[in-house]
């Protein structure tokens, strides 16, 4: 069974949403929408970069005045 309707996420909707939705559908990606036009494109690759990106932030000392 073919499915037709287009799975989205809005843009300001919880990444954790966006990615379950992302999952759910088993899609290689999930068009982020704003205002019914096209804002971006969600991966299951760009998701394990921003978990990367944000780990190495967390991890790196605050920096001093």
């Amino acid at each position: 069974v073919m499915e037709t309707a287009i799975r989205s996420a809005k843009v300001g909707e919880p990444a954790d949403r966006a990615l379950a939705e992302l999952r759910e559908c088993r899609c290689q990606s999930l068009p982020i929408m704003a205002d019914g036009r096209l804002a971006g494109v969600l991966t299951l690759e760009n998701v394990g970069e921003y978990v990367m990106i944000d780990a190495a932030l967390r991890a790196r000392p605050a920096a001093g005045p």
